[in-house]
């Protein structure tokens, strides 16, 4: 296992980021994405997805952290939450003339969140979305099949079993 520091981004760093940022919160196929597409055209914030700031980190070879991901991947575990608010971090102050920041599917649990108060302090508020089960695995199993139909590689939460959890 990669030894992890006690804190990936300086207080500083973080303190620097003033401008909104909100959670996009739900399970998978509730339209997380579409709220975001439509709130980035409208008030030109970023949108960082949590799973797609992991994936990318994952898959370099050059990520200091790629190694802690990939070993929690392939063993079942959840990534360091001082990871996932570091990632997210990184990708927000890469960022600096952003008008605010959408970061979606996160913090999908209560340290998720108080790590995130620990290590930047602030959010403006969450938006939690939500639809009947049945509309989500509808919209997942047809979002899996198109992707399958592209060429693509299907995502991990794109199962019937995942909505069962939600």
């Amino acid at each position: 296992r990669t030894a992890l520091p006690d804190t990936l981004v300086e207080p500083t760093m973080a303190q620097s980021i003033t401008s909104p940022i909100v959670f996009i919160l739900g399970g998978p196929g509730v339209g997380k994405g579409t709220v975001c597409e439509r709130l980035v055209k409208d008030f030109g914030y970023v949108h960082l997805s949590a799973g797609d700031v992991l994936r990318a980190a994952r898959d370099s070879a050059e990520h200091p952290q790629g190694e802690h991901i990939r070993d929690c991947i392939a063993n079942g575990k959840i990534v360091d939450c001082k990871v996932t608010v570091g990632l997210l971090l990184d990708a927000m102050l890469a960022n600096p003339s952003a008008t605010g920041f959408l970061i979606d599917g996160f913090p999908r649990s209560i340290e998720q969140q108080d790590t995130w108060a620990a290590q930047v302090g602030h959010y403006s508020f969450c938006l939690q979305l939500d639809c009947p089960d049945e509309v989500m695995l509808e919209r997942i199993l047809t979002r899996a099949q198109e992707t399958k139909a592209a060429g693509g590689s299907v995502r991990e939460d794109d199962s019937p079993e995942v909505v069962r959890y939600v």
